[in-house]
């Protein structure tokens, strides 16, 4: 009986490693160090990359490009790919430039697994960008030409680094930092962003961005969640983020971070369409631009929670933990706890539990990529959601615990309340403890509370207007600052 291809474990090695027979099969193929894999059912193709193994990368790229399946590349884990010369030169396609590696016209998924694709710096390197995904002839935005990036650095283009021409892409925890060129531009596509970094990347497209360009038309849209970009700039017009032709609301933007607050060149937002840039919520600007009256309106970053021209103090492009750098909040940053309890999700409303690190989102989260997290997760002891008459005493009762929820509460762990941050405008206020209860703005330990005890703060609500509201306290001998929410009506 005929095996049918499905049941094969190929193993492509460089002409002159393998037999003679073998070698006169894939002559054709040279794929490096590479596996692949397909599995007959699903049709999907896995190519396994050696660390450093450029050759086998961009034949794999073009494979994937002929085979009609579905494909997953594997970089080695925290493995290095130093591109030297243009793989494909983008002839036929009126975006994105020169790349790198070949134009993706595939289904693709490129697993990084904390590798890095970089353009190499040594003289002569020509210019070029890293990857593009491109449709062939068909409807548009393109499906079948669809590129997953998850978990990879891209660093040391000349040029855009990522394009995306009438496509589809998922950047997934994935940096994209330190090129010569906007981090990425899509043209009449649909990009998804999510857990990720651009930052420190420097454009010179006339229409501007240089962080991310969405260039519009065709009912295409950029939705970006739990993102961070960061100390992008291009030439004076939209240093973070820019549309061209763009239609309303073509842009989403949730939970994420637009600032380049040292290396500003012009404005954060840079909006060619009327209301082109929608906001979800909970995001921070670096100026007023993507703001009410920016030149986002009428739209803009005018959602609940969203702080205009506010500074988020991150640190600089470097590993935090995790396979990706990332930029991580200061202590003070006012990044920290900007996502309330309900908004703890990505723009479709999935659940966004783990950061680019893969470290745990707890909820209320940080904005941005990077979960700041403290000793301790807060369990709370009261319903969050229940919202009390403004200026009646709000009861603040809470646990401090583990990872699984074990009560870690006790006497000698002192938590003390700092600030109170009204989350739909982000006004923040002084602490109003009510009489006696809570002296010095310290919670109140009560052995009462759960199995091992808990705390309370008799929290006054006077003077508050209704909205939703964030509790800001410290833990002793941590220097994470906590928030808990409550609701006022």
């Amino acid at each position: 009986m005929p095996v049918k291809r499905s049941q094969y474990l190929y193993m492509l090695t460089p002409e002159g490693t393998c037999p003679a027979a073998r070698r006169r099969s894939f002559t054709s193929i040279r794929l490096g160090l590479l596996s692949l894999l397909t599995l007959g059912a699903s049709q999907a193709a896995i190519f396994n990359i050696a660390d450093g193994d450029v050759a086998g990368l961009i034949a794999a790229i073009k494979t994937a490009n002929a085979n009609g399946e579905t494909n997953v590349i594997n970089l080695a884990p925290n493995g290095s790919y130093t591109l030297t010369a243009v793989a494909d030169d983008g002839s036929g396609f009126y975006c994105c430039g020169p790349s790198g590696l070949p134009f993706v016209r595939s289904v693709l998924t490129i697993n990084g697994n904390g590798a890095t694709i970089l353009r190499s710096s040594a003289a002569g390197t020509p210019p070029f960008g890293i990857i593009r995904v491109a449709h062939d002839p068909g409807p548009v935005p393109s499906t079948t030409s669809n590129l997953t990036l998850d978990g990879v650095t891209l660093t040391g283009a000349n040029g855009a680094v990522v394009g995306v021409w009438q496509s589809t892409a998922l950047i997934r925890n994935t940096t994209i930092t330190n090129n010569a060129g906007q981090g990425i531009l899509t043209w009449g596509s649909n990009l998804t962003i999510l857990n990720s970094t651009i930052s420190y990347n420097t454009g010179n497209n006339g229409y501007g961005g240089g962080g991310i360009l969405h260039f519009g038309g065709d009912a295409t849209a950029t939705v970006i969640s739990f993102s961070t970009i960061f100390e992008n700039q291009n030439g004076g017009v939209g240093d973070a983020i820019a549309t061209a032709f763009a239609d309303s609301g073509s842009v989403t933007v949730k939970n994420s971070i637009l600032a380049s607050p040292t290396r500003a060149l012009g404005p954060v937002c840079w909006v060619n369409g009327p209301g082109a840039v929608v906001s979800l919520g909970h995001n921070i600007a670096g100026d007023a631009t993507c703001g009410p009256g920016g030149n986002a309106a009428p739209n803009g970053l005018i959602g609940p929670g969203d702080m205009n021209s506010t500074n988020p103090l991150l640190g600089p492009t470097l590993n935090n933990g995790g396979p990706t750098p990332t930029n991580f909040p200061a202590a003070n940053s006012p990044a920290i706890g900007g996502v309330p309890v309900g908004y703890c999700t990505d723009a479709s409303g999935n659940p966004v539990t783990t950061d680019q690190r893969g470290f745990p989102r707890p909820c209320p989260s940080t904005i941005g990529s990077v979960e700041f997290a403290g000793l301790y997760h807060v369990c709370l002891l009261y319903d969050s959601t229940k919202a009390v008459q403004s200026g009646a005493t709000y009861p603040i009762k809470l646990q401090l615990c583990d990872g699984s929820g074990n009560d870690l509460s006790s006497s000698g762990i002192t938590l003390h309340a700092t600030s109170v941050t009204q989350v739909s405008t982000s006004i923040s206020g002084t602490v109003q403890a009510s009489g006696n209860a809570n002296p010095d703005n310290d919670f109140r330990f009560d052995s009462t509370l759960g199995p091992t005890g808990g705390y309370i703060f008799n929290l006054s609500t006077k003077g508050l207007f209704t909205g939703t509201y964030n509790l800001n306290f410290t833990v002793s001998g941590d220097s994470f600052r906590y928030v808990t929410p409550f609701q006022v009506k």
